[in-house]
């Protein structure tokens, strides 16, 4: 049974919101009543004093874990009894003390640590009947928080014993954790109710013979919630934990992000796509509550060790570098089939999304799939792979549809432009209606986006245009987003993350009289001109507004230098 581990360190995730609305009116509130106390025990206390090395108790070497615990729908987990599990224990044979504590009214806990052990956390909620376990908690100050932790329906796992240990085993468990189930005699199988949906920790076999060391079945596992999941023995596993930095020092931004599709690219972790199966699919990654988030595989090039897949992150939390994704790879029968390639959902606003990697298949259950004319070829891209284009009237992609005439829109594309036409070279156009076009002569627009207001008016004039004056040939990669709000009538036009310009639009989209597809790499309503020369990667067409921090997070994910994913090294 092999194991490796590139992990390096977890870390806690951000106090400052809980400190300033939970304890520091209290805190304030006390400065008084402290101040006093302090002045009597000088009289008092000459020395010899004993020394609190972690603060919130007055016992050495402890200090105050904090945090709150929520359901699925976001309601506080009353009365859910916390544990913190020293990572280390042994069910049915450690006799040392479990820390715990039960949550509040608001679903807040506090229970006092030892700052010299590395927790599992382990909590249960009797009435809902949820649970939810974190692993791998250290502390380096005096009070740790720890954000909103989900609590789920739990799952099952049916552990399956090697032949030669049927008659030895006396129970089986979860290290780190309570949860363990004694083995009859002869028995082939053991299986653990009620465990915690999520990432698991290492599975050991207990002997009937003292003097026989336990033996580790399983480095890991995943369980998801109402599932059985079956343990088979020798299933190595491999894991790395990677960290989210939005600080001003990562990618930047002070808001938080829902459902935000990231893009990791292996190889900037030197990870040994070797390790893996064939395609990639026993890939798992998780949040940092252990819940299993939806993968979708772009690229896999295992000979040549590069790859570029996408997770939806349910969070990003902003101003925050603590924040972490754990990464389980490993070929093994518990992780398979745990990939889900839900990423780009409708729901979440995605109409279409063409990687243009080896192809033009739409990402979204929408299948706006595309078709290439002409001879637009696959190449590398700043994400995986691309479609170079030759700048000739039949070099286009085409899609046979105007994705539902959006009121509402934003689109984006990476694009490097080599050699523009005199009137501008199109990324992409919806029919008519709405585009991005790069370094436009014309009247020194430059770099743009553009809807249509008037198909009736001269050809020169149907268009409202967000010019930027920006001209971007030979310049490498750049991110561009143009949106226009239906509601507002508002349109706004970035460059790699920055804001460039923005107006209050006339009158809505028009999409009469705009063709009938859409196309990337030549205008829209089968104009062609505007030709472009070059590549095109990752083409989105939003149904929604994208907010300023949304662009500029997705600009400093998928950049060559990418700033928001890092690891401990």
């Amino acid at each position: 049974m092999q194991y490796h581990s590139t992990e390096k360190q977890f870390n806690k995730p951000n106090q400052d919101i809980f400190w300033t609305a939970y304890f520091k009116p209290v805190y304030h509130a006390l400065i008084p009543l402290f101040c006093i106390l302090i002045v009597l025990s000088m009289g008092i206390i000459q020395c010899n004093s004993p020394t609190n090395a972690g603060g919130g108790t007055d016992l050495p070497n402890t200090f105050v874990a904090t945090g709150h615990i929520i359901h699925k729908d976001g309601s506080p987990g009353i009365q859910t009894e916390v544990k913190f599990i020293p990572q280390d224990y042994v069910p049915n044979k450690d006799n040392a003390e479990v820390p715990m504590g039960i949550t509040d009214s608001n679903g807040y806990y506090s229970v006092t640590l030892s700052i010299t052990n590395t927790y599992n956390l382990q909590a249960h909620n009797q009435t809902s009947r949820t649970s939810l376990l974190c692993m791998g908690i250290s502390f380096t100050e005096d009070t740790l928080l720890l954000e909103n932790q989900t609590l789920h329906k739990p799952g099952t796992l049916e552990i399956i014993l090697p032949d030669n240990f049927h008659d030895s085993v006396e129970f089986v468990y979860l290290s780190g954790t309570e949860y363990h189930a004694y083995v009859k005699p002869g028995a082939g199988r053991a299986v653990i109710d009620h465990v915690p949906a999520g990432v698991l920790p290492a599975i050991y076999l207990s002997s009937t013979d003292s003097d026989v060391s336990d033996l580790r079945l399983s480095n890991s596992a995943i369980v998801l919630s109402d599932q059985t999941t079956q343990i088979l023995p020798e299933s190595g596993i491999f894991h790395q934990t990677l960290f989210l930095n939005t600080t001003s020092n990562g990618a930047a931004i002070d808001e938080d992000i829902y459902n935000f599709p990231l893009a990791l690219r292996l190889a900037d972790f030197n990870i040994n796509l070797n390790e893996f199966t064939s395609d990639g699919h026993d890939l798992v990654i998780t949040n940092q509550n252990s819940r299993p988030l939806p993968v979708a595989i772009e690229h896999w090039d295992r000979e040549n060790g590069e790859a570029l897949v996408w997770i939806l992150v349910d969070t990003v939390y902003g101003n925050n570098s603590t924040q972490s994704l754990r990464m389980f790879w490993g070929n093994t029968d518990s992780m398979q089939n745990i990939l889900t390639g839900n990423v780009f959902d409708t729901a979440d606003g995605f109409t279409a999304v063409w990687h243009l990697s080896e192809g033009c298949d739409d990402a979204t259950a929408n299948n706006h799939s595309g078709v290439k004319m002409g001879h637009v070829t696959d190449t590398g891209g700043i994400l995986g792979g691309a479609q170079r284009f030759h700048g000739n009237d039949d070099d286009y992609i085409r899609i046979s549809s105007l994705l539902g005439e959006l009121s509402t829109v934003t689109l984006s594309a990476w694009a490097l432009l080599d050699t523009p036409d005199i009137i501008g070279s199109e990324v992409i156009s919806i029919g008519d209606a709405a585009l991005i076009r790069m370094d436009d002569s014309w009247n020194s627009k430059g770099t743009h986006g553009a809807y249509l207001f008037d198909p009736t008016a001269p050809d020169t004039v149907t268009h409202e245009f967000l010019g930027s004056g920006i001209f971007l040939q030979k310049t490498g990669w750049n991110f561009l987003v143009y949106q226009f709000d239906g509601q507002t009538l508002e349109h706004r036009f970035f460059i790699n993350g920055q804001l460039c310009c923005s107006e209050t639009a006339s009158v809505p989209i028009q999409y009469a009289g705009a063709g009938e597809n859409t196309t990337i790499g030549t205008h829209g309503n089968m104009k062609f001109s505007r030709n472009f020369t070059g590549i095109i990667d990752e083409v989105r067409v939003c149904s929604v507004i994208r907010s300023d921090s949304w662009i500029r997070l997705s600009y400093m994910n998928q950049q060559e230098e990418n700033k928001l994913v890092y690891i401990y090294k």
